[in-house]
């Protein structure tokens, strides 16, 4: 839904912007995040809920298989 008194649009219009360098401090590989990621799949945890646990754990801001 789009703001009613303002020309631009709302927050569902928001996207992140793509960045396709990992950070320098990231130690993890990405067949180790994979691995971490199918780990939490087979104990039944939601995406959401794995994302929670990648960013808390792992410091893995945003991360797409």
């Amino acid at each position: 839904m789009g703001c009613m008194h303002a020309p631009r649009k709302g927050l569902s219009q928001l996207v992140l912007s793509p960045c396709h360098r990992v950070p320098t401090w990231l130690k993890l590989t990405p067949e180790v995040m994979k691995e971490q990621t199918y780990k939490l799949v087979k104990k039944s945890l939601t995406p959401s809920r794995i994302g929670v646990v990648l960013r808390d754990s792992h410091a893995v801001t945003q991360y797409i298989l």
